[in-house]
């Protein structure tokens, strides 16, 4: 491979309407956190992890331009919560749902009850779902009708992701800087 296709990569990330504005924010993230900060978007059924902070702590599946499943992450199931349950459906359908951990949520029944609670609370939160010993909350990022961006995420070691700091302040973090960025990508030119 030539490095053509690293022009090419630049080029389809760089079309994406969230990449030039999201940087700033997640690496803004991590150094808020000294935690791994996260944006994905959805593309062919998969996330695609787009970008990492400075601090990030190694976790399966980071590499940019790597897919990971839908069900499996915080980030992911913030985007599936974005959706109507009729697209929830058909993802699920036309995907294979297989546990990467022993907490890995397989269940569709039980997968629709965790969209139902995140689009409820407006954050996701992933407990060794997706690698063990790694917790994640997970936000999505919309445009103004409501469809999905993509999604911010912080994930980290799990005991220290965990009471207080994974359920009220990683959460409300993301939120408002997802809420930025919304703005900042419905007003911009």
């Amino acid at each position: 491979m030539g490095l053509r296709f690293l022009s090419l990569g630049e080029y389809a990330r760089n079309r994406k309407e969230a990449y030039p504005k999201r940087h700033p924010k997640v690496k803004e993230l991590a150094e808020k956190t000294d935690e791994s900060a996260q944006f994905f978007v959805a593309e062919h059924g998969k996330a695609v992890y787009r970008e990492t902070g400075d601090n990030a702590v190694s976790t399966p599946n980071s590499k940019a331009g790597e897919g990971v499943p839908l069900y499996a992450t915080a980030a992911e199931k913030a985007i599936l919560s974005c959706y109507p349950k009729e697209k929830v459906e058909r993802i699920l359908d036309e995907i294979s749902i297989v546990a990467l951990t022993e907490h890995t949520i397989t269940q569709k029944s039980a997968l629709h009850d965790e969209i139902d609670a995140i689009q409820k609370r407006g954050y996701s939160v992933n407990r060794e779902e997706n690698g063990n010993g790694i917790h994640a909350v997970g936000v999505p990022v919309r445009r103004t009708n409501g469809w999905p961006i993509g999604a911010l995420s912080i994930s980290g070691p799990a005991y220290r992701l965990q009471g207080e700091l994974l359920e009220e302040t990683l959460p409300a973090m993301l939120l408002e800087t997802a809420n930025e960025l919304e703005l900042n990508i419905a007003y911009s030119d």
